[in-house]
């Protein structure tokens, strides 16, 4: 009997791994972890939380992966002969790399979780250079580029040893990334050749950073090569499925840039409720930016009405889900603000002001025709 219930489970997880809709997938796993529960089977509860907070992460809903994370956390340090020390490693990367999207975690609590992630790179014999270059990469989300400096220079500096992730592809996939959005824009083009011409073994990533570099060429006056880029981003089938809110900014902002306002308009009512939600308020506020360009652009077109599926939580809901585009867009227009505001207090700058300016700059790049990205 309990042979069948731990199969149910297993395969519970397994479906969740190989399914293409996030929401569905954490459905799924949801189930497998309160089966497991039920049962009380300690190593399936572990595995299906460890899955769930994996999954929530790459799909951007940080808030659910990182609620996770406590409970995994201390199962192991009750039992840390039955996880193996790859996996939490693993978690604490996941962990970091999404702590820095909510602005009510202050820097002092992030800097803690970096020192513990560090703690346990020494402790499970594994290179400071990967946990340094980690912690590199939270700085650059938080506009920290003097922070980043710092532990630039501990990377340099440590000594070389086992990594959890050894690939200088996706390394440098991640610096293009962090150049376009610090507004570095020719840096970002010229740092990502290497993988357009594969200079770089791709391992598991098998495509150089189109959706990056969108606004790069937009900015450097390379229209064509922008064009090129998002139709080469939409030919990934990973891409188009994980409906990640970082994507679909980069996306919605670039079918406004080239007029393809229904395109658009539909992207925009996809995926405004999860905005909403706020499992992510850093991706939030980046698509809140797409969105406003987009409701400019509508209401030049004389369009006064927006009919969208909004969670209850949303101030102003309407069960009719009928919106005035005027009122709509003085919503998200005080949500930038007042985001803004938070995230600059938190990171001890004025990055997210720097960012909503570099985005009202790239609009002003909007295409005089239609042009098509088909």
């Amino acid at each position: 009997m309990n042979e069948d219930k731990r199969l149910t489970i297993e395969n519970l997880i397994i479906e969740a791994t190989y399914t293409k809709s996030p929401i569905t997938a954490q459905n799924l796993l949801s189930k497998a972890i309160d089966l497991a529960d039920s049962y009380n089977f300690p190593k399936l509860q572990f595995e299906s939380r460890a899955q769930y907070m994996l999954i929530c992460f790459r799909s951007g809903f940080h808030d659910r992966s990182l609620a996770t994370f406590p409970w995994l956390l201390d199962y192991f340090k009750k039992a840390p002969e039955k996880v193996n020390q790859q996996s939490i490693l693993v978690l604490y990367i996941t962990a970091v790399n999404g702590i820095t999207e909510f602005p009510n975690i202050f820097l002092d609590q992030i800097n803690q979780v970096l020192e513990e992630m560090k703690t346990y790179y020494l402790k499970f014999g594994y290179s400071l250079k990967e946990a340094y270059r980690i912690s590199r990469h939270a700085m650059l989300e938080m506009g920290r580029e003097d922070l980043a400096q710092d532990f630039m220079d501990k990377v340099e500096s440590a000594s070389k040893g086992p990594c959890i992730n050894d690939s200088p592809a996706s390394d440098l996939f991640a610096e293009v990334t962090y150049l376009d959005h610090l507004g570095n824009y020719q840096e970002a083009i010229d740092t990502a050749q290497p993988l357009f011409n594969q200079s770089y073994p791709f391992d598991n990533l098998n495509f150089p950073p189109y959706t990056a570099l969108l606004t790069s060429f937009v900015k450097t006056g390379q229209m064509d090569k922008a064009v090129d880029c998002f139709k080469k981003a939409q030919q990934s089938e990973f891409l188009t499925e994980f409906n990640h809110l970082w994507y679909t900014y980069k996306f919605l902002f670039f079918k406004v840039l080239t007029r393809n306002f229904d395109e658009a308009l539909d992207l925009f009512k996809n995926c405004i409720a999860q905005a909403i939600g706020g499992h992510a308020f850093g991706l939030s506020y980046l698509f809140y930016l797409s969105s406003s360009f987009l409701l400019k652009q509508l209401s030049k077109q004389k369009i006064q009405t927006l009919h969208l599926k909004l969670p209850k939580t949303f101030p102003n809901f309407n069960p009719e889900g009928e919106y005035s585009l005027v009122s709509f867009l003085e919503w998200l227009n005080t949500e930038i603000d007042r985001l803004e505001l938070q995230f600059n207090a938190r990171n001890q700058n004025d990055f997210f002001t720097r960012l909503k300016m570099n985005h009202l700059e790239l609009e002003s790049f909007i295409s005089a025709k239609k042009i098509d990205l088909n």
